[in-house]
């Protein structure tokens, strides 16, 4: 029988052959940001296999309610030539969020160190409007809460010095934490990606494979 890669994952887990504590820190940069800077999501297209452990690992580490997801992995493939791709995607902290500018309560916040986006679970009414403003569709409205939610980089865990959960559950390492420099949108290897220029998402995307047309 074939095993998933969250099984193969959880059974080194109970035969405790996972690294040492602290062996997934390689996946964080070595320093903070500086000025000018923030943390970002990189994503290695090349080594992502569409498992979606990273969707189950954010899932089970944040809580997440039955049919609530802050991460998904997509498919393209290629209308003209031979082509498909798997792509992981969170929330892209953009510098500049739509989803904040279009709250009217204010329930989000830029952080002005990490550059991480955070929803205020406390402030939200459910109004939805930043479902509707952020071209990414990222925040989730939770019905059973009657507020929307979205990923936060795991903000707690990097404080401590540990990989966000989509990063730990990577059993690729295609997911990784890093330090952009802010000011111009990110270069990705995506087409038809909408609004980069107007919220400018910070994912890095990194692939060696040429995405030809139609795809």
């Amino acid at each position: 029988m074939t095993l998933t890669a969250v099984e193969r994952f959880s059974n080194r887990h109970d035969d405790e052959l996972l690294p040492a504590a602290g062996a997934y820190r390689a996946r964080l940069p070595v320093t903070p940001p500086l000025p000018g800077q923030q943390y970002a999501f990189e994503v290695d297209l090349d080594a992502c296999t569409g498992c979606k452990a990273c969707v189950t690992a954010c899932h089970s580490m944040n809580g997440l309610d039955p049919g609530e997801s802050w991460r998904a992995v997509g498919l393209l493939v290629g209308t003209q030539d031979a082509y498909q791709q798997t792509v992981t995607t969170g929330c892209h902290h953009c510098e500049s969020p739509a989803c904040m500018s279009g709250c009217p309560v204010d329930a989000y916040e830029k952080d002005d160190v990490t550059g991480i986006v955070t929803h205020l679970d406390d402030q939200c009414i459910g109004c939805r409007y930043c479902t509707l403003m952020c071209p990414y569709e990222v925040p989730q409205y939770n019905d059973r809460l009657g507020i929307v939610r979205k990923c936060d980089l795991c903000a707690d865990r990097l404080a401590e010095g540990e990989a966000p959960a989509c990063v730990q559950g990577c059993p690729t390492a295609s997911i990784r934490i890093t330090v952009v420099d802010t000011g111009a949108p990110a270069d990705w290897p995506i087409p038809d990606v909408p609004a980069k220029d107007l919220t400018r998402p910070t994912t890095v995307f990194r692939t060696t494979r040429e995405v030809p047309p139609g795809a």
